[in-house]
């Protein structure tokens, strides 16, 4: 008996949170003598947590603007001919973005595909889902993949790696707030061990001398990181082109220091040179 009524209590509970989850979402409003009840959801119809939604009145017209981080903004009007009280659902749509998908040469990966429905992805984030056949993508793992933005740069976000069939399934999860801030068009960029070229590099090297100048603190990281992952992918030899030649970035002058030391150290002692 105590077990059952335990139960019950737990449904209870279980059901009051859903409905308490549910009305946290909903947004009333009071326009002059109306009562607008407004409840802002995402493309597959799940409430987006943090939406601001401004009211207006012209004379029998309300006026609803809805918005939120990563989201384009959407406005509608409400005929007020006929009562006082109105409840409306307004669905935001994605910022749309360009995605493409290629390796360290620029080159795309026509195997691949990428999907941004956004099921299985919370509201205030944007996820991007990516399929690249298995021999397209020697020694996978998440260190030889990068999400680029051209102006943010090398984006940190949450990434798994999976198999599906034929193909590697890697899903990026964006805070709508970075997705937000990115320009028009995303990359992403496999290492499929394929040699990186002279002139690869050198727009590689030109994109971090870019973002080496905005010199934005939160953005400090994010280069640091991108120099170094640029320094393991970009022959040496291209560097060290880029240093004599004055063009080499700041972020990247002691990684490219060590590689010159370290080569010199091997020219000089016979016994590296053995092994």
């Amino acid at each position: 008996m105590l077990k059952h009524n335990f139960g019950k209590l737990l449904l209870v509970c279980f059901l009051f949170s859903f409905v308490c989850i549910n009305n946290a979402f909903t947004m009333p409003h009071q326009v002059g003598q109306y009562t607008v009840e407004i409840e802002v959801r995402n493309s597959i119809q799940i409430p987006i947590p943090g939406a601001r939604v401004v009211c207006s009145l012209s004379g029998k017209v309300i006026h609803v603007r809805a918005s939120a981080a990563g989201y384009l903004s959407r406005t509608i009007s409400i005929s007020a001919d006929h009562g006082d009280y109105f409840q409306r659902d307004i669905i935001l749509s994605d910022i749309p973005k360009s995605i493409s998908i290629e390796d360290w040469n620029e080159v795309p990966l026509t195997a691949a595909y990428f999907l941004t429905d956004q099921y299985g992805f919370a509201p205030d984030a944007f996820g991007i889902t990516v399929y690249i056949p298995i021999e397209a993508w020697p020694n996978a793992s998440l260190q030889r993949v990068l999400l680029f933005d051209e102006f943010l740069g090398k984006l940190n976000v949450v990434t798994s790696l999976d198999k599906t069939d034929d193909f590697y399934c890697l899903k990026f999860v964006i805070p709508r707030k970075t997705f937000g801030q990115t320009s028009n068009r995303l990359h992403v960029v496999f290492d499929t061990r394929v040699p990186v070229t002279p002139k690869a590099s050198e727009v590689w090297l030109s994109r971090l001398e870019r973002l080496e100048k905005t010199d934005k603190p939160s953005q400090r990281e994010e280069v640091y990181d991108f120099s170094q992952i640029l320094g393991q992918v970009l022959p040496h030899e291209d560097l060290e082109k880029a240093r004599t030649d004055g063009v080499l970035p700041h972020s990247l002058e002691p990684l490219v220091g060590q590689f010159i030391r370290f080569d010199c150290l091997h020219r000089d002692s016979p016994e590296l040179q053995q092994k």
